[in-house]
């Protein structure tokens, strides 16, 4: 056989690699060198296949380019899941007004969302109110809007009564609604005071709630 620069270019690439499995074979085991080349083996089969596959598409009809895009489009989610009530403050108003506003939605045929069925809902929540991280939840969850209501602390007294003392919180409810799609408030939203104890927050958050709902529900209807 004739004797040419490539044939020994080729040969000496051939003994320095056959040189360099062994080296490897002899340090690490021969079962690293085949794994090893598995491993090449497969990461060309994977290159080769995605190479073929854009080749296909490129050289594809216009038209089909087009449908195989819009078929692997993300779609936007459809919003029409209902509204998600949720609300800050002391639980021993805060889950009450959560709970009246919700059965009053639902008697007006309102869908409505469980928060805690939103995945990633609860963490947000637990950090403050996150007005943009708890839309963004939403809306990728299909939801239409949002109802916020906030039970600010204003301050305290101490009540003495037949030698028994109790606590009177005095607080600030304030409700607001947002569409999720927008962001925009919907409606004027409501605020009142509000004075209670242990022993008669409930009926002190549906005292204060109550003349808010058929606005509330009204105003719902007309935007989602």
């Amino acid at each position: 056989q004739m004797l040419t620069a490539d044939n020994i270019d080729s040969d000496q690439t051939q003994a320095t690699m056959n040189t360099s499995v062994s080296e490897l074979a002899v340090e690490n085991g021969s079962g690293l060198v085949a794994k090893a080349s598995d491993n090449l083996v497969a990461s060309y089969d994977k290159s080769q296949s995605q190479s073929v596959a854009e080749s296909k598409l490129n050289s594809a009809p216009v038209n089909t380019q087009e449908k195989f895009i819009q078929t692997y489009k993300p779609q936007p989610v459809k919003l029409d899941k209902g509204v998600v009530v949720i609300a800050f403050g002391d639980p021993a108003i805060a889950n009450p007004i959560e709970k009246i506003v919700e059965t009053e939605l639902k008697q007006q045929n309102i869908k409505v969302m469980n928060e805690l069925f939103i995945p990633g809902m609860k963490q947000v929540m637990n950090n403050g109110m996150d007005f943009a991280a708890m839309k963004s939840l939403i809306e990728k969850n299909g939801g239409q809007a949002m109802i916020i209501a906030n039970v600010n602390y204003i301050g305290s007294q101490e009540l003495l009564y037949a030698g028994r003392s109790s606590e009177l919180i005095n607080a600030q409810i304030d409700v607001d609604t947002y569409d999720i799609q927008t962001g925009d408030s919907i409606g004027t939203g409501f605020g009142s005071n509000i004075s209670y104890t242990s022993l008669n927050a409930t009926e002190q958050a549906s005292d204060a709630i109550q003349p808010y709902l058929h606005q509330l529900s009204s105003e719902l209807k007309d935007k989602i």
